[in-house]
Parts: structure tokens; sequence; C-alpha cells
């Protein structure tokens, strides 16, 4: 389930980066703060830092900056290698 997480993050990252409509552009906006700008400090919820980018990336072994910087540069036609569950051929839907 968190690798699903990180990879709808990623899918809404590259699909919404330019779009113009709102309801696409707050998905976008969401998704993005996120990835790059939430930062969870020690005295939140335990929940919330588990739910963070960074707590997911931890339970996945992954490192938040190194994933972070490869998004940027994704492409729709790198997602669609990755396929439905971020393994093999797929199409984005």
């Amino acid at each position: 389930m968190a690798m699903a997480i990180i990879l709808r993050a990623m899918r809404d990252i590259v699909c919404y980066r330019d779009a113009k409509k709102p309801k696409f552009r707050k998905i976008y906006d969401e998704v993005h703060s996120w990835m790059y700008v939430e930062e969870v400090g020690p005295a939140d919820d335990p929940l919330d830092q588990l739910m963070s980018f960074e707590g997911i990336c931890d339970i996945l072994g992954w490192s938040p900056n190194w994933l972070r910087k490869h998004v940027k540069d994704l492409t729709k036609a790198d997602l669609a290698k990755l396929g439905r569950n971020g393994i093999g051929i797929g199409l984005i839907r």
C-alpha cells in the first residue's frame, strides 16, 4: 500500500503539472505540497508522520530527496513504463 501511495503521487505530479483546470490544478498542488513542502515535526501526531511523504519513504527504505529529484524529471512516457502497479508495461489511466 505504501508503494501504491508513492506511485499515485508520482502519477499526479507528472499528469497534472501543467494542468489548467482548477480541479486538476488542486490535485497537483496538494500532492506537490505533500511531496516537496510538507514538514512533519516531532510534536505532530504519529499517524501524520507515518502518512507523510518522508514517513512512507522510510517504510519503503527509499531516499525522499532522491525520489523528489527524479520525479521532477519524469514524463508520461516514463510512467507508462512503470505500469499500474509500478512494475512492467502499462498505460496511464
